[in-house]
C-alpha cells in the first residue's frame, strides 16, 4: 500500500483542465514537457492539488470507479510513478533532471 502522505505537484507543474472538466494536462513549465491526463487522473490530480492524502485518492478511486481496495491502491500507483518519473511530483526528477533547477 501506499503510504498515506499528501502529494504535491513540482513549483513549475501547472494544472489545466479542459471546459468539460473531464480531462486535463499537466504543463511543466521550465522544460515545456506535458502529461495528459484521462478522466480518471484529472480526478485524482484535482484532489492532489486539493491536498487530499493518497488514502483519500485511493478512496476516490474505488468509490467513483467502483474498483477494489488493491486495483484501486495498484492504479494510484502507477499514476504517481509516472510522475515522479517524469518530475512532476515534488521532490521527483527525470533521469538526468534536477529538482528544481531554474
Amino acid at each position: 500500500m501506499i503510504a498515506d502522505t499528501h502529494l504535491k505537484l513540482s513549483e513549475f507543474v501547472q494544472f489545466e483542465q479542459d471546459e468539460e472538466a473531464t480531462d486535463a494536462v499537466l504543463v511543466d513549465t521550465n522544460s515545456g514537457e506535458i502529461f495528459c491526463c484521462n478522466t480518471s487522473a484529472t480526478d485524482v490530480v484535482k484532489e492532489m492539488v486539493a491536498g487530499s492524502s493518497q488514502d483519500t485518492l485511493t478512496r476516490l478511486l474505488m468509490e467513483r470507479y467502483g474498483l477494489d481496495r488493491t486495483t484501486a491502491e495498484r492504479d494510484l500507483q502507477a499514476l504517481v510513478d509516472t510522475m515522479a518519473a517524469r518530475g512532476f511530483l515534488v521532490g521527483s526528477a527525470a533521469p538526468g533532471r534536477r529538482v528544481g533547477r531554474p
